[in-house]
C-alpha cells in the first residue's frame, strides 16, 4: 500500500481477489465496438461495404424513417452490427 507501484498493488489485489473476465461476442461490440450513425435502407444497414439485415432491423426501420441510428461494430469480427433501439441493443448479422 504504501509506497507500492499500481502493478505490485494490482498483482496483489488480483491475487487476493480475482478478476472478473472481460466481455465477450456481441456484449463486447456494444461496449467497445466502432460508432457508426446510419439510416437504415430497404437493404439493411452498409457497414465497411458489407450489408446487415433481420427483421428487427427492418421494424427499427419503420419506426426511425430516415433518421439515423446510433450502432457500433467490432472490427474485429465483421458477422454482425449492433443497433441501439428504444428496447435496448439488437444483433444484426
Amino acid at each position: 500500500m504504501n509506497g507500492a507501484t499500481p502493478l505490485n498493488r494490482w498483482l496483489e489485489l488480483s491475487r487476493d481477489y480475482g478478476v472478473m473476465p472481460g466481455p465477450r461476442g456481441a456484449m463486447r461490440a456494444h461496449l467497445f465496438g466502432t460508432y457508426i450513425k446510419r439510416i437504415i435502407t430497404k437493404k439493411g444497414l452498409r457497414i465497411a461495404g458489407l450489408q446487415f439485415q433481420s427483421k428487427e432491423l427492418q421494424q427499427v426501420r419503420r419506426t426511425s424513417g430516415k433518421t439515423p441510428i446510433v450502432g457500433r461494430v467490432n472490427n474485429h469480427d465483421l458477422g454482425s452490427a449492433s443497433v441501439w433501439t428504444e428496447e435496448g441493443w439488437i444483433e444484426v448479422p
